[in-house]
């Protein structure tokens, strides 16, 4: 990937069809993380923060995690947070974009909201999004500055902007659909997504030095020495098959497309740089406790036989008496001739067996001296 050894690990969802996850690709192979849901990340060299997507028409919590290389640091809810988007780090404050109540969130380590920045408007009318945390400003940006819930809908063209929301001014404008912007050679680098572009602008933002056109929608992207990596989004509005989103690999140089990663998911949020014991840090999730894990499995093992286990571990001692019991039913008839033979079913249960799992025919002969007998 690069001379700093990163790993790019891709964030994504798919509500439809795919699901969700994280996927990590090292530069020859991608890698599913895990498949959970997820939208924004933000990584540091010790520690990555990601966002668990949900909806904002569902009713339900967004959830923000914290990985060092051990594993889960810190599980926060994101209470009255919806349609959760992007999420940065500002010294000890984690930044949320919660683009469904149109508001910006700070909030403390210890997961209180220390601060609250709302843009004008209902409920994600400017559909605030991507985070930019630079010079000391916040930088969002955003569909558009419109009144009503979702406008930006039918009147998104050309009326995205990039907001400082400090200064509350805008520092880019007349964009369509924009995402993730990010300083880059003295300029800006920027997703135009609404025209599936990827855009290198001047200083001001009044000129356009460099123009992609890219698939579908372009969100985010991720910068090395050598190269851009955009996240390509499959259409959303697609009738049946809604297809596949991907990372677009671009030479920073010539700037053309030089490869295509395969995502299996419908949608890409965010890619991020990470050190690869990071991602392993990931993978093992709240599996941080050795023997917590160790116990757990193996109650599993015991819930799925339907058996309360005398002792979790296998060792060579004898089992006590009372563990050893084995009960055999047969279904006999309540008379039958001297002599005959018949076959019954019957079940086997011991401790360790659910009843139903061992039915086999057995043969029955009752005992002799009289012409019928009578069985119990």
């Amino acid at each position: 990937m690069n001379s700093e050894q990163r790993v790019l690990v891709a964030s994504g969802y798919g509500v439809r069809t795919t699901g969700g996850g994280l996927f990590a690709y090292n530069g020859e192979k991608l890698e599913e993380v895990d498949r959970l849901t997820t939208s924004g990340l933000f990584a540091t060299d010790t520690q990555l923060v990601r966002l668990l997507y949900v909806p904002h028409n569902l009713d339900g919590c967004s959830e923000l995690l914290v990985y060092d290389r051990v594993g889960v640091v810190c599980y926060y809810r994101l209470d009255g947070v919806s349609g959760v988007h992007d999420v940065a780090c500002e010294e000890e404050r984690f930044v949320v974009v919660s683009t469904g109540t149109n508001e910006i969130i700070w909030l403390s380590r210890g997961g209180e909201r220390a601060r609250t920045w709302r843009a004008p408007g209902a409920d994600d009318s400017w559909h605030l999004n991507s985070l930019l945390l630079t010079g000391g400003r916040t930088l969002v940006s955003a569909f558009g500055r419109f009144e009503r819930t979702r406008e930006w809908n039918v009147a998104a063209r050309g009326a995205g902007l990039v907001f400082d929301i400090d200064a509350g001014v805008p520092v880019l404008e007349g964009l369509h659909c924009p995402h993730n912007p990010r300083v880059f050679e003295g300029g800006w680098l920027i997703c135009n997504s609404k025209r599936g572009e990827l855009l290198h602008l001047s200083s001001s933002g009044t000129e356009v030095l460099r123009r992609l056109q890219l698939a579908s929608w372009p969100r985010v992207l991720a910068v090395t020495e050598n190269f851009i990596f955009v996240g390509e989004s499959a259409n959303r509005k697609a009738v049946g098959e809604s297809g596949r989103a991907a990372i677009a690999v671009i030479d920073r140089v010539s700037w053309e497309v030089v490869d295509r990663i395969a995502l299996p998911c419908e949608e890409v949020y965010d890619l991020v740089l990470v050190r690869p014991e990071l991602v392993e840090g990931v993978r093992r999730g709240f599996s941080t406790n050795p023997l917590r894990v160790q116990e757990q499995d193996q109650y599993a093992l015991f819930r799925e036989a339907g058996v309360e286990p005398v002792r979790i571990w296998a060792t060579g001692d004898r089992l006590p008496a009372d563990a050893c019991r084995v009960t055999i039913a047969a279904e006999i008839p309540a008379t039958m001739m001297t002599g005959a033979e018949i076959e019954v079913p019957r079940g086997l249960k011991t401790l360790a067996v659910p009843p139903s799992s061992v039915r086999r025919p057995i043969r029955f002969t009752p005992p002799t001296g009289g012409s019928i007998v009578k069985c119990s």
